[in-house]
This record gives C-alpha cells, structure tokens and sequence, in this order.
C-alpha cells in the first residue's frame, strides 16, 4: 500500500498541473497579502492623531451649523431644545477630545494604549448598566467587556483588525478563500485522479497488476488528499512566517471568541414571518489566538478532504479528465450559487459541505445567522464534512470496482 502511494504522489509531484495551481495559489496568497498591506497602511494614516484631530474638527464645525439651525425653530418646535442640548453635550465630548488630542501632538509622544483601554472599559460598564439597553446587547457588550478585561490583566495590547500581521493575515485569508476559491483549486488540481489515466489508457495497467481494485482506488485517495493539503496549508504557513518574519505574527494570546450558538428569539416576530435569532447567553467561548489558528486549519483540512472526495466521485464515474472537471465545477458554482437562494435549496444547504468552506464565519456563527438554523454549529458542520468524504469515497469505490477493465 505504501509502495502505491509513493508511486501516486511521485506522479502527482511530476505533473506541470500541480506546479501551476501551486503557484496560482502562491499569488493569490501574495495579492491578498498586498492588499491587506496596503489598507492597513492607509488606516494607519486615517487614525493618526493628526488625522482625528482634524476630523472631529471638521464634525464640530458641521454640529455648530446644525444647533444653529434648530436653534431658529426652537419657538415653533419645541423637540428641538432636547435636540440642541444633545448637540451640545456631544460639543462638549468634542472638545475633549481636541483638547486630548493637541496635547498629545504637542508632547510629540505616542497615545497610552493602556489608559485608551481603562476608558473602554469604563464606557463598557456604563453600557452595560444602561437600563434602556436590550438585553440582547447587553450580552455581546458583557463579551466585549470581558475581552477588555482580560487585555489589561494580562497587559495585552488591544490589535485594530486592519492591523498587517500573520495573524490578521491567516484569519482574512481564510475569510477570503472561503467555500467557492479553495473548493475550485482543489477541484481544479484533483479531478483527473482517477479519469486522467483513462487517456491515455494507463489505469488498466495498473489493474491488471496482483493488486486489488481497492487497494489502488485508496492509494490514489491517500495520495491526493495528502498531496491537495500539502500544497495548500504549506503555501498558508509560507506566507505566515513570512509576514512574521517582517511585520511580526501578533500577539498569539490575544482573545478570540468563537463557538456562538444561536436561538430564535420567542418573543418577536419579523415582518416576514421570521422569527429574529440571538445569541444563547454563556455560549460563547474565549480562546487565545494561538489555539484559533490550529482549530482553523483543521477545519480547513477537513473541507479541503471533502473537496477531494467530490471531485474523486466525480472522477471515478467518467473516463474524461476535461469532462470530470467541467461537471466537477459546474455542481460546485450550482451548489453554491443555489444555496443563497430562499427556497427549500437554502434550507437544505445545511447538509451541504460547500456551505462549511469560510471556517471563520462557521466559528464566529454567523453562518447560522445566514441560514436562519441554529442547529449549524461547529460539531455539526464536523459531522457533515466527515459524512460527506465517507459517502463520496464509498460510492467512488462501488462505482470503480464495476468499471470495465478494457476502459
């Protein structure tokens, strides 16, 4: 057995295919690496001091206008009192900020993230003790504050998301690759496993070798599963050290919450007739970056499984490498493209592994919120993606041992 992977990954590892969706996912990884350097310099630029500085200027200046405005209606509309002292006291707030601000500038020193952050927490807190407040977000903003929390006691400096670090980097690239990108480098690199030595007519050497049809049906699903992953969470990794490496990899214990479940909130009900979903209180889970990132790639990894299986399916059923890739990608766009329409497909996607490719939004939750299904969870999603190989790799395996040998 380990003899027939050896001999499919070395095959595998020779083919010009393998080199050019390897290197086409090397520059996809390096676009969104420029992107992401770029913007996280421009918001470098829009939250320097100087910057904020003449902002809130500018805003005080258009709030003046508009007191002065409902200042000349304040006889006839009486509302507009309360209005104008709101803007008042926002002028106020404004002013303390400037003040804040040119001090700052003058020092010529850097802002006290910890002081920044001991602000965040009072107004937090004062949130949170807003009675006017639902307490569907006063749940989010407890989250909140106990990330804030635990920043200051373990002195952690707060990180913006525009922030370019390996960190920032591996979580968007993973929001970006998404269901439909690495479900199509993986179809695209694997689908002629098995109908690619059907021409030229390499297969039935194989077959007729003292060595069971199942036997080479698995080496051949060992190796390009071994091979698709390889390929992809190296060029990951690559890119993370190499941020790392230059720009540094982020704080690794910094919080991050996941594992949000969801519940249809009982007490409304939408115009639509859908019932609004809220968070299930004490749900959530903090975890540090660290042990995020590892759970990401593993779920990753499994997504990436079931991309094989399909497209093994799919290989296994027709002789023709060109056909077995176009059908490959067309069901995958279908899949997809149907999941986002309402109807009885969307509320069926839940069984489909494409609905599992963007890991973030699965660990965040907020793909349960798409679907409008609290039932899609993490282990869930765990227990489709596994069902989903199994069951591909088991009808693949029915299909070839019924395959002619002549082909």
């Amino acid at each position: 057995m380990l003899v027939l992977i050896s001999n499919e990954l070395q095959k595998l590892f020779k083919r010009r295919k393998t080199w050019v969706v390897f290197i086409g996912f090397l520059l996809f990884m390096g676009a969104v690496a420029f992107g992401l350097y770029k913007e996280s310099e421009n918001m470098k630029k829009f939250n320097t001091p100087e910057y904020r500085l003449q902002n809130l200027k500018e805003t005080k200046e258009s709030m003046i206008k508009d007191r002065e405005e409902a200042k000349k209606d304040e006889e006839k509309n009486p509302e507009n009192k309360k209005y104008v002292e709101h803007i008042d006291e926002n002028i106020k707030n404004i002013d303390i900020e400037i003040n804040g601000l040119e001090e700052l500038i003058k020092s010529g020193k850097k802002e006290d993230w910890r002081r920044n952050l001991d602000v965040q927490i009072k107004n937090s807190e004062e949130m949170i003790k807003d009675s006017s407040m639902p307490d569907k977000y006063k749940e989010r903003q407890k989250l909140e504050l106990k990330q804030l929390k635990y920043l200051k006691e373990h002195d952690i400096k707060p990180m913006a998301s525009y922030e370019f670090n390996s960190s920032n980097f591996i979580k968007v690239l993973f929001q970006v690759l998404g269901s439909l990108f690495l479900a199509l480098g993986v179809i695209v690199f694997s689908s002629d496993i098995v109908s690619g030595e059907c021409t030229p007519p390499t297969l039935k050497f194989l077959l007729i070798q003292p060595v069971s049809r199942g036997k080479v049906l698995l080496s051949k699903f060992i190796s390009i599963v071994l091979a698709s992953t390889a390929l992809i969470v190296f060029s990951e990794l690559l890119y993370f050290v190499i941020i790392g490496a230059f720009k540094g990899f982020g704080n690794l214990n910094y919080p991050i919450f996941i594992g949000t479940r969801y519940q249809f909130d009982m007490t409304q009900i939408a115009k639509d007739g859908v019932r609004p979903m809220i968070e299930v209180v004490n749900s959530t889970m903090m975890i540090p970056m660290w042990k995020y990132i590892i759970y990401m790639f593993l779920m990753q990894i499994l997504f990436i499984i079931s991309c094989v299986a399909f497209s093994f399916l799919i290989s296994s059923i027709f002789k023709s490498s060109m056909i077995s890739m176009s059908v490959s990608i067309v069901s995958l766009v279908a899949i997809t493209a149907l999941s986002n329409i309402v109807g009885f497909i969307k509320r069926i996607s839940q069984f489909f592994f494409t609905t599992y490719g963007s890991v973030g939004d699965l660990f965040e939750g907020s793909i349960a919120i798409s679907l409008q299904n609290p039932k899609v969870t993490i282990s869930f999603a765990v227990v489709i993606l596994i069902a989903t190989s199994i069951i591909c790799y088991v009808i693949s395996h029915i299909v070839f041992n019924k395959k002619d040998i002549l082909i």
